[in-house]
């Protein structure tokens, strides 16, 4: 088991960092992990710039290990991504090590190769963005709950709730897909009456609680001139910008005070973070989708650059309703299909990054859920027995004897379900899955990471119907061992869907349908085989068969990430051409192995911004320690910081919308020996900036233009052009 998941863990080493000194960076979260590597108090704040002035709009805790990163090795795309390799390789260890202790070694090692081959995984760990962090804190957060199950001690339940808190910190409330998932579980794997289940229970959700908002009440409570303004919100709220910008206002835009609404522009939002950094080869906001066999537009040359499916359609992201009533903007978001609607986590752009396995996990839950069935019904006649051949599941093999407890002993589905933590994880994973599932085909997308939510459990779910069929193979009836045939034929039939849809290359698709083929016919042979695979090695075969029937589809997609045109990058991390809100639609070159490049990417001022950056010097920007220049996009300041690490004060925040400064402040600054104001092109007349310049008494003229912008031009700021902007001096 040990040398087989090291394998497992090099291999998924080897996949996420091929290309990863070719990775692109997000502009607006790559800027705040150098700013934080340049200052310990933009590190503690969460700052977006080096002197502390805005946070970012999201809690940063996902930008510690990039910052800490970045001030150890450098500057450079696979530094900031390196914190993401780490994370994944926590978040396979943690699936194999739950599988193990759950169902046997068998269980522990397919949930591995699972989760190192879920496509979205290999993409999204391979870049720095926050999805990462939160998913591999909710690894080991299950991890952490399945021991306390086992032992019963307090620090794992403890460690559970601290795990679920540096989730938190990561991607926020995304972190609480899994509170009420072990909520139940703890309710239903406590020992002892129910004053003493309700205990344990509470104990791990305040702890949870508390570490979920630690840092918030700590920022809160700091004197707001004390501290950054926090971006996202318009009254320097931290709990506006997590529960209302971050939050409700994914589901109903409007309803927090105080937040920053996305509403019906949050596509041009997301189009605006995507933005490749100077110097560094990736992908930008747009990109391209394949056309393949059987589908419309152009293929590639050669036997590798025709996809297997057709182009896949992409989705922009769905419009706030705009209205008052946030009942009927609620009903309308629901009703609306732009994002996908109920079933975008079975279509080609979501469910080929993580959906592969959803026929395997259905499975595994049924099985599960008919072999407690039957020993319900055995022990209400006072049967020992099981009787599984009540619920369809006639000669299911039992769990050997004397083993009862031991899970990562028994190796059998009936073994994972024999004591009651093992049901209670059953339990935790099916309404984890759920509830995330539940949540992200209501809400708005902005990137497809956010689809990795449901990754771990599928992944383990799945190990879970692997571990079902192959001890169904052993039963004498046929009518159990045909399950192993339901399985082979599902899961093909839904490989050869996704592969059609999402434009997965015929080089990686047929061999991924022919391994599925071939595990139906072995399906077949044990249907109508007198006799079942009683022997040790044919047992192991029928095992190798299922694993790989399972795992080709995924596996094989996820190998599209070789390519460095297919891997996705830090806006959307997905891999292959199929459409997303960053890539449409359009002919795809061949797919090919690139040459491997795991570290490099160091950033690099591009000639415009050396001249900006000389601009400003002309004009007294940064003496003194000053500030470079005071900006009203962060776009105009992005490209500065990250490739200079200066001190650049920015206004509006992400959107362009938040009140960062005042006019009376920006005055004040001015008053105090600010030299340098940039306004971008898409300023609006009454920006605190702009107001501030028009109010100046004459002490501020145009210096430089760039890009043939004006400072009072009208254009909406929402994924609006920034390399368009206007220097002005002030003395």
């Amino acid at each position: 088991m040990r040398v087989t998941l090291a394998v497992v863990l090099v291999a998924s080493v080897t996949l996420t960092c091929w290309n990863l000194g070719r990775g692109d960076v997000s502009g607006f979260y790559a800027t705040s992990a150098r700013s934080m590597s340049e200052s310990w108090r933009a590190l503690l704040s969460g700052a977006f710039d080096p002197g502390a002035t805005v946070t970012l709009d999201k809690l940063s805790g996902f930008a510690v290990p990039q910052a800490l990163s970045v001030r150890l090795l450098g500057d450079s795309a696979s530094a900031m991504a390196l914190p993401q390799v780490l994370e994944g390789l926590l978040t396979v260890w943690a699936c194999a090590l739950v599988g193990l202790r759950w169902a046997g070694p068998g269980t522990g090692l397919l949930a591995a190769v699972a989760a190192a081959g879920t496509p979205v995984f290999v993409s999204m760990f391979g870049h720095p963005m926050e999805d990462g962090a939160v998913t591999a804190a909710l690894a080991v957060a299950l991890l952490c709950w399945q021991r306390w199950s086992r032992t019963g001690r307090w620090w794992p339940l403890v460690a559970a709730g601290l795990a679920i808190g540096l989730g938190f910190q990561a991607k926020m409330a995304q972190a609480w897909f899994i509170v009420p998932a072990l909520l139940v579980g703890t309710l239903v794997a406590a020992e002892g009456g129910a004053l003493r289940r309700i205990g344990r229970t509470a104990v791990f959700g305040g702890v949870a609680g508390i570490a979920s908002i630690a840092w918030m009440l700590g920022m809160q409570l700091v004197p707001a001139g004390d501290r950054p303004y926090v971006d996202g919100s318009t009254d320097d709220s931290v709990w506006a910008m997590v529960f209302g910008y971050n939050g409700v206002d994914r589901l109903l835009p409007g309803a927090w005070p105080g937040a920053v609404s996305t509403g019906g522009r949050l596509g041009a939002h997301a189009f605006g973070a995507s933005s490749a950094m100077p110097g560094r080869t990736g992908h930008g906001p747009t990109g391209h989708g394949g056309a393949g066999f059987g589908g419309t537009g152009h293929a590639g040359t050669g036997f590798g650059g025709a996809g297997f499916g057709g182009t896949g359609s992409g989705s922009a992201g769905s419009g706030g309703a705009g209205h008052h009533d946030l009942a009927a903007a609620a009903l309308q978001h629901l009703a609306s299909n732009q994002d996908g609607g109920i079933g975008k986590l079975f279509g080609a752009t979501y469910a080929s990054q993580v959906g592969w396995l959803w026929p395997t996990a259905v499975v595994g839950i049924v099985l599960a859920v008919l072999l407690l069935v039957a020993r319900r019904r055995a022990r209400g006649r006072g049967d020992r027995s099981g009787r599984p051949d009540r619920v369809g599941l006639a000669g299911w093999p039992p769990a050997p004897s004397g083993t009862a407890g031991r899970p990562d002993q028994v190796g059998h589905l009936g073994g994972a379900l024999d004591d009651r933590a093992g049901r209670a994880m059953l339990v935790v994973l099916v309404v984890w899955l759920g509830t995330a599932a539940a949540v992200l085909s209501v809400a708005r997308l902005p990137h497809t990471a956010y689809v990795a939510a449901i990754g771990v459990q599928l992944a383990l779910l799945a190990a879970l119907g692997w571990r079902a069929v192959v001890d169904a193979a052993s039963a004498p009836a046929r009518s159990t061992r045909v399950w192993f045939l339901v399985l082979a034929a599902a899961q093909t039939l839904w490989v050869v869907r996704l592969a059609r849809t999402a434009s997965m290359p015929l080089v990686l698709a047929v061999p991924a349908v022919a391994l599925g083929v071939a595990g139906v016919a072995v399906g077949l042979v044990l249907v109508v085989a007198r006799t079942p695979a009683g022997t040790v090695a044919t047992r192991r075969v029928v095992a190798v068969v299922a694993a790989v029937t399972v795992l080709a589809g995924p596996t094989g997609f996820a190998m599209q990430a070789l390519d460095a045109s297919r891997d996705g990058s830090s806006g959307d991390a997905s891999v292959g051409t199929v459409a997303t809100h960053f890539r449409q639609p359009g002919a795809s070159a061949p797919f090919h192995v690139s040459t491997p490049e795991p570290v490099g990417g160091t950033v690099r001022e591009t000639s415009e911004d050396r001249a900006l950056v000389t601009l400003a010097h002309r004009d007294g920007g940064g003496r003194a320690g000053a500030p470079l220049f005071l900006t009203d996009s962060w776009r105009i300041a992005s490209d500065v910081i990250v490739a200079t690490g200066r001190p650049v004060l920015t206004d509006g925040g992400f959107s362009g919308s938040v009140p960062v400064f005042t006019t009376a402040q920006v005055r004040a600054r001015i008053a105090d020996g600010l030299h340098v104001v940039v306004v971008g092109a898409g300023a609006r007349a009454d920006d605190p900036v702009v107001r501030a310049l028009a109010d100046d008494h004459g002490r501020c003229h145009v210096t430089a233009r760039h890009g043939g912008g004006s400072a009072h031009t009208t254009a909406a700021r929402w994924g609006g052009q920034a390399d368009a902007w206007t220097m002005w001096r002030c003395s």
